[in-house]
């Protein structure tokens, strides 16, 4: 059974004419920000700062970007001329900077292709997130990646008909991963090896951030539409409609406290799986795509040895087949450089780009030789932890950023180089420009959003500081708040602290736990 079926595709299009509308009266300023906003979100599309340009927003569930897509994707950003590509942390592409036009044509040009961007912002089930590596990774053992795929299907059919009070986050997680956003969403289903999922709900990063509680433990495959219908039902009618900012369902949590919400989502779990019929067949994989059993073709022997010196090649579980790992500079990828890989790629049998949580890429089922290739078009990469760290697109574009991530990010690595420290010893950092989180930087080791700091009682741009977050799979924790640094002291700070760790010959990592009171000195010095 698919539940993406002809009618449901019409479905998602039927108000394009108007979006189209709604549109060209923006760019000519008669609609206002925010009433514009409340209408294009649900097409996947936001204002940007200074309301005369605007971004567009791919829905690829899992961050898969199909073999069949390649071209495709490079054809429009030629055609249109597409200047800023940015991988979002919902495993999503961003393109900036966009008229009216453009954006409508992007919109039904993906959704022809099978690209949907139908509720991809605004009240709706936004892109779900999944294991990059999944039906590749040599050490996974139960493969997801089908079952993203069908509840993107389903999640497409269910998106126009159920009334949320604010968005709804969905995340798988692979039985291989040790970092995890699946208990930091409204739903999230955890990989268990031996092929069930544990599956947590009402969890989300924001305001009155909340990890999610367990609804289900050892759930079968065949049972997951069923908890993901519950979920929506009980967003929807237990919901919080009078603020907006409460409509997420960590606030129901919040309101019945743990033990009551478990029980009335099982309520809703009953009543889904009397009264619907929800069982689906899963979707045929490419040969050279995703294998589906649990030990599929590991001949680690038929590997070559050479090629996986490169640090950034790593050998799939298929024989012969290879990825390669690619993170651009706080996320936003040069645009020659992706089409390059795009064009390459889209005449390479069977290879897909799979985008991370933390804006990176994979680019999977290579050959030896397209290995190289690809691993030699992506040099202008990050090189070490720090260079990955992770970056929303910040205020010099978002209409709602306070400062600007992107350019601290910059400037924090061009300092450290002007003074000639090593990155090497630098954990990976999380940036957002405002407190809504898209950096996600509560879970990070160190983590900024935007803020105001007053030096010498005049307001200069900062960033509220926290330490000691973590995504890591079954010690998920939020970050200690430290205070607020101005944006001209942060690259000073990780000059010193870089200088600290080079001299104890640690990484960040090993060496925090017997120094938190040293480093909360440190960054009290500039707070």
């Amino acid at each position: 059974m698919s539940f993406l079926t002809e009618q449901v595709k019409a479905d998602l299009l039927r108000d394009i004419e108007s979006f189209a509308e709604a549109t060209d009266r923006f760019y000519k300023k008669e609609v206002s920000i925010r009433d514009y906003k409340g209408y294009s979100g649900g097409f996947g599309s936001f204002a940007e700062r200074g309301a005369g340009s605007g971004m567009f927003r791919m829905r690829l569930p899992g961050g898969r970007i199909r073999h069949e897509h390649l071209g495709f994707i490079a054809d429009v950003i030629e055609r249109y001329e597409l200047p800023v590509i940015h991988c979002t942390t919902g495993q999503s592409l961003q393109f900036h900077k966009l008229d009216g036009k453009r954006i409508v044509a992007l919109f039904k040009e993906c959704h022809a292709k099978g690209i949907y961007s139908r509720g991809c912002g605004g009240n709706y089930i936004h892109n779900i997130t999944g294991p990059a590596l999944s039906g590749v990774h040599p050490a996974e053992q139960f493969v997801v990646a089908p079952y993203v795929a069908i509840m993107s299907e389903y999640i497409l059919s269910q998106i126009l008909y159920i009334d949320l009070p604010n968005k709804f986050k969905t995340a798988f997680v692979g039985d291989y991963e040790t970092a995890s956003h699946g208990r930091f969403k409204d739903i999230g289903f955890l990989a268990k090896p031996e092929g069930r999922f544990d599956v947590y709900a009402a969890g989300g990063i924001g305001a009155a951030s909340a990890q999610g509680v367990c609804v289900g433990r050892d759930v079968v495959p065949e049972d997951i539409l069923y908890y993901m219908k519950a979920m929506l039902l009980m967003s929807s009618e237990e919901g919080d409609r009078t603020s907006h900012t409460k409509g997420r369902t960590r606030f129901i949590l919040a309101r019945l406290g743990e033990e009551a919400f478990v029980a009335r989502y099982k309520e809703f779990l009953a009543r889904v799986q009397a009264e619907e019929n929800l069982a689906f067949t899963l979707p045929v994989e490419p040969k050279r795509g995703i294998a589906v059993a649990s030990d599929a073709n590991v001949q680690a022997a038929s590997h070559d040895v050479a090629v996986l010196t490169h640090p950034r090649i790593g050998a799939q579980k298929q024989a012969g087949l290879y990825y390669v790992s690619y993170h651009p500079v706080g996320g936003t990828i040069p645009r020659e450089v992706f089409l390059a890989l795009l064009h390459y790629l889209s005449n390479s049998e069977g290879t897909e780009i799979r985008l991370t949580g933390e804006e990176g890429l994979y680019i999977v089922n290579l050959t030896a030789e397209e290995a190289k290739a690809v691993a030699a078009m992506t040099e202008d990469g990050a090189r070490t932890r720090f260079e990955a760290s992770v970056s929303c697109i910040g205020s010099t574009v978002c209409q709602i950023g306070f400062q600007d991530s992107q350019g601290l990010l910059a400037t924090c690595i061009r300092r450290l180089r002007e003074e000639g420290l090593s990155h090497a010893y630098l954990p990976k950092i999380h940036i957002s420009g405002c407190p809504s989180s898209c950096g996600t930087h509560q879970v990070g080791h160190i983590g900024f959003h935007g803020a105001v700091k007053l030096v010498d009682k005049k307001p200069v741009p900062g960033f509220t500081m926290f330490v000691g977050g973590s995504e890591e799979h079954g010690r998920e924790r939020f970050g200690k708040q430290l205070g607020v640094m101005a944006a001209t002291d942060i690259p000073e700070f990780f000059v010193a602290l870089a200088k600290l760790l080079q001299d104890a010959k640690l990484p960040y990592e090993a060496w925090i736990g017997d120094h938190q009171e040293e480093l909360e000195a440190l960054a009290g010095k500039f707070i």
